[in-house]
């Protein structure tokens, strides 16, 4: 989410090279952190950032239509004990950042409809 934030991804605009790129980004942060846990690190694949990025503006779409930006939840359920959340990703301050980090909207050259990621994911489905 950080990445994206600050290197501005945005499916609409993410080319295959751009894909490459951003993955060898990635995976470069990510063994970096890894390694300050010593934990071997798996590389990710361009296919890996492109679906989870789709699944992460699909939440954030929803959540700015919703104007839904509190934690999903206060307590979470392991090995059947309440623990609080451990993440600072399920609060308000980390949603609203990222929901309006990078903007979902993509305006047409010809300046005339704007298109969301919504829309663009499912036109293909109107009738």
């Amino acid at each position: 989410m950080d990445m994206r934030a600050k290197l501005g991804w945005v499916s609409y605009n993410m080319t295959s090279h751009r894909w490459v790129l951003a993955t060898v980004n990635y995976n470069s942060r990510l063994e970096a952190l890894n390694l300050a846990k010593n934990i071997a690190t798996i590389p990710k694949h361009p296919r890996a950032l492109m679906e989870h990025l789709g699944a992460i503006e699909t939440k954030i779409a929803s959540r700015i239509a919703r104007n839904d930006f509190t934690r999903t939840s206060s307590f979470h359920f392991i090995d059947n004990k309440i623990t609080p959340p451990a993440k600072k990703s399920n609060t308000e301050t980390f949603w609203r950042r990222h929901c309006f980090a990078v903007s979902l909207v993509k305006e047409a050259a010809t300046g005339g409809e704007q298109k969301t990621v919504s829309n663009l994911a499912f036109s293909k489905f109107r009738t």
